[in-house]
């Protein structure tokens, strides 16, 4: 059994728990404690100045949300420039690489990966036209449900 101090105060980490998050779990989940541990069951709880504490346990809902990406950001380099538009021109007419975030390839978050794409990017770089719609220009989530996904995270997202 080890034993841990921890200084005066409220809102201190005791233990934290780390769990892999199957793509298909995206959406709210219910998290709930219990009393007891094990088998056979051992009450959880904390010892405070030699004596036994009954630690606060708050269930609640945790919702997992999908992958963050720049919106423009096509090639996933984890750069807003003007190769995300020959990557996005190269994939939709010469058999271009797959862009790894299909929803930052929608640059104007119609749903779909097309011509009208490239164009606003072109259109935002040389006629400072309207920027790309959220997430952009920070690393977020898509605030619009449609059925385009990341396969992976872009560089510089978490």
């Amino acid at each position: 059994m080890s034993v841990c101090a921890l200084g005066p105060g409220a809102n201190q980490e005791v233990a934290v728990a780390t769990y892999a998050l199957d793509a298909a779990t995206i959406g709210t989940s219910s998290l709930d404690f219990c009393d007891t541990l094990g088998v056979p069951p051992v009450p959880t709880g904390v010892i405070v100045g030699g004596a036994p504490v009954v630690p606060i346990q708050l269930s609640g809902n945790v919702l997992f949300l999908a992958d963050s990406f720049i919106r423009g950001d096509v090639n996933g380099n984890g750069a807003f420039n003007l190769e995300d538009i020959t990557f996005s021109l190269g994939y939709l007419f010469q058999s271009g690489s797959v862009p790894p975030c299909a929803d930052a390839a929608d640059v104007n978050d119609d749903g779909a990966i097309n011509l009208t794409d490239a164009i606003y990017l072109a259109n935002f770089f040389f006629a400072m036209g309207p920027t790309p719609a959220a997430p952009y220009p920070a690393c977020l989530v898509d605030p619009t449900a449609d059925a385009l996904d990341c396969l992976v995270s872009p560089i510089g997202c978490p």
